[in-house]
């Protein structure tokens, strides 16, 4: 499984883009934290921003169209996107997370 990360800037950003993820299928959970604190260098400036941060997790299989989904669907011009992969899925939750997608 993959383990990815994103943030917008409200939770209704976060709560559409999770949604729409579940829904096509592309993940089979996606947890919303925050809001969190961003701090970070923007076109020369030091920026600091109050956001929303999505947890994806989807089986590998799924990755590609995900990653695809949320890198055209972003409202930022350029997203953070980090993924990893799962050192270890319990194998209750892996069937249950294949059986989401």
């Amino acid at each position: 499984m993959k383990i990815a990360w994103t943030t917008v800037e409200t939770p209704g950003q976060a709560r559409e883009l999770a949604s729409a993820t579940i829904e096509q299928g592309l993940a089979a959970c996606v947890q919303i934290s925050g809001p969190v604190e961003s701090v970070y260098r923007w076109k020369g400036k030091i920026e600091t921003a109050s956001e929303w941060r999505l947890t994806f997790k989807c089986t590998d299989a799924a990755f590609p169209k995900l990653e695809s989904f949320i890198l055209r669907s972003h409202p930022y011009e350029t997203p953070e996107w980090l993924a990893v992969n799962a050192a270890h899925v319990g194998e209750a939750y892996l069937r249950w997370a294949k059986s989401s997608e």
